[in-house]
């Protein structure tokens, strides 16, 4: 849970208006990887979807909905559905 709190909170931090930032669902895996979909505002002012992760190795890989980079990854590491909702559990300690 430790990795997906910080996660969430390095997320926040890094949109370009973290006040906009919306997380949809976060879930916990076995491997220690936690996944996130979510949506913020971009430069132009008009809101995105996006989706990140942190890795089994404790890195966070994100991406707009438009990008394709994390792909691969987020198939092999995100299987839906699979994995611990921990959204609520975010929201109450404060990181999103």
């Amino acid at each position: 849970m430790r990795s997906a709190l910080a996660g969430a909170r390095a997320l926040k931090q890094a949109m370009k208006d973290p006040e906009s930032f919306v997380m949809r669902s976060a879930r916990m895996y076995s491997s220690g990887t936690a996944c996130y979909p979510y949506r913020s505002k971009n430069s132009f002012g008009g809101y995105v979807l996006g989706r990140a992760l942190i890795d089994p190795d404790g890195n966070l890989r994100a991406e707009e909905a438009s990008d394709a980079g994390l792909g691969v990854h987020w198939a092999a590491w995100c299987p839906d559905d699979r994995g611990t909702e921990v959204v609520q559990a975010l929201r109450d300690r404060g990181a999103i």
